[in-house]
């Protein structure tokens, strides 16, 4: 199997595009699922408003991930399978982004989350810490 073009090897506009669709589709689901369990809550469905807690509740605890777990849930494909699943460019021409590329901007946006997080509790502790400081 070729190597695709890395992450610094592709364009910049292809990067921000893939990036966008990301971001836009977390989005859609997230709202989506709040929504549901809004018409949920007004229609007293509780057996299904509890699935969708417990599914919320799971869905949060993998993002905050328990590093022993991250690679049993992930499913591996081999290098036919990505060949079949990825690699339908017509001759003379090359992916949007490789599937390397992808590999490495969802890498790079992993860490941007952690680190989002990391400062976001970094700054809501400091701040908790001034608030309790009497100032004389």
């Amino acid at each position: 199997m070729a190597e695709g073009r890395s992450l610094a090897e592709t364009p910049t506009w292809s990067v921000a595009t893939v990036t966008t669709v990301m971001v836009f589709v977390c989005l859609l689901v997230e709202r989506s699922i709040c929504r549901l369990g809004k018409w949920l809550k007004r229609t007293k469905r509780k057996a299904m408003l509890a699935s969708l807690e417990k599914i919320r509740e799971e869905k949060d605890t993998d993002s905050a991930g328990n590093s022993s777990e991250w690679g049993s849930n992930r499913a591996e494909l081999t290098g036919d399978e990505i060949n079949l699943f990825y690699y339908h460019c017509p001759e003379h021409h090359e992916p949007f982004v490789s599937f390397e590329g992808l590999e490495q901007l969802h890498r790079f946006l992993f860490i941007l989350g952690l680190t989002h997080v990391f400062y976001s509790f970094a700054t809501v502790v400091l701040s908790m810490m001034k608030a309790s400081v009497p100032i004389c």
